[in-house]
């Protein structure tokens, strides 16, 4: 006998048989398969496997990774995000496997204003069972609900005590224009470095970032990325150049002198349906001691979601060959058949049931509390 199980009167938690952790209101689950080669042909090996598990809102309620050890998949971290009633982000934590259970290290906690805006995130530190605060950023917001000043801070024996800050400019069209990074050196801010974008003549696509750090009383060029897009919008290149920048004084006069250290292009193909299907990247200057380069390929479900890739990435001294294969497991009203007898006698009242044609190594439980079977097929 089939039975069809349905969302709406039951709570999933997906369990993986191997002591993964449960995953509660769970809509769908995306998998993606990581293998590695030595070559293009192969053998391929598993390598590393990635799970997210969606609820009913589109949203990420868990990401798990594990890892192949030869024989099967091992645990490795796993990461929970909690959401408030307005669909935002209030918690994440981050875990690791410890060979039995999932130890949680690092927590960040999201807190908004009343227009809904971000206002502070603080993270926290696991320590002898008990959290920690240790790092907190909180956000200054202009008229127009764009960030005017990002502080960061650290605590030290229960204090706040700032450590850095970014402070935004924008242009007419409240587009960011600028962004400074100060240091406080316990008296007053210090400038560090400062970045600065550049847009089309319609003031609304991003053609250049550029980076500089600052030695009073100038600012020297670092970085610069210039972006190139196609007819339809779409990113076609991206240029990333390194520079080294001196600066010097000769007889009252400052000079300054700008050479590139370090350029890498990348290139964007896209389909007929305007998804990106190829993406090369190679260095064009630099040290020939390590030419880095990569080559990625990307296939489509009839959702236009990612169901494969191969990618080819390295330097001239080394090369690494690895493939991803990607599943979508739409939960709703999964069918699944009964493994064993009925939960009468079953030691915690649950019933245990083998999704149909699910993810390998899982299983749908259905606890006392979380609703009744209808339908049958």
């Amino acid at each position: 006998m089939m039975t069809i199980l349905n969302r709406s009167l039951l709570t999933f938690c997906l369990i993986v048989l191997s002591s993964q952790a449960s995953f509660s209101n769970v809509d769908s689950v995306s998998v993606r398969i990581i293998e590695v080669a030595n070559d293009s042909i192969g053998p391929w090996t598993f390598n590393i496997q990635e799970i997210d598990s969606i609820d009913n809102t589109g949203m990420i309620s868990v990401k798990s990774k594990r890892k192949w050890d030869g024989t099967t998949w091992i645990n490795d971290r796993k990461e929970s995000f909690y959401f408030d009633t307005s669909g935002n982000l209030a918690e994440h934590v981050k875990y690791i496997w410890d060979g039995s259970t999932f130890i949680p290290q690092i927590k960040r906690e999201v807190i908004y204003n009343s227009s809904g805006k971000l206002f502070s995130e603080i993270s926290y530190q696991f320590n002898a069972g008990n959290w920690q605060a240790s790092t907190k950023q909180e956000h200054i917001y202009t008229q127009q609900s764009n960030d005017s000043i990002v502080t960061s801070y650290t605590q030290i024996s229960g204090n706040w005590i700032a450590t850095d800050q970014q402070v935004f400019e924008y242009t007419i069209n409240f587009m960011p224009k600028s962004e400074i990074r100060q240091s406080w050196n316990g008296a007053q801010w210090e400038t560090v470095s400062k970045s600065a974008y550049s847009y089309n003549t319609a003031g609304l696509i991003k053609t250049t970032d550029s980076v500089f750090y600052y030695l009073s009383p100038n600012y020297l060029l670092s970085r610069v990325v210039n972006y190139f897009y196609t007819s339809s919008g779409k990113l076609s290149q991206k240029i990333n150049r390194d520079f080294i920048s001196y600066q010097y004084s000769d007889q009252d006069t400052d000079y300054i002198e700008t050479e590139i250290d370090y350029e890498y292009t990348m290139v964007y193909t896209y389909n007929p349906f305007d998804l990106l299907s190829e993406l090369h990247g190679s260095q064009t200057q630099g040290s020939s001691q390590a030419w880095a380069f990569e080559n990625h390929y990307f296939q489509y479900n009839d959702h236009n979601l990612i169901s494969s890739s191969f990618s080819h990435t390295g330097t001239n001294v080394t090369e690494n060959f690895e493939r991803q294969s990607s599943y979508y497991y739409n939960l709703l009203n999964a069918n699944f058949s009964v493994s064993g007898s009925s939960c009468t006698g079953c030691p915690d009242g649950s019933v245990h049931a083998s999704v149909n044609g699910g993810v390998a190594g899982y299983q749908v439980k259905i606890t006392p509390d979380a609703g009744m079977i209808s339908g049958t097929n």
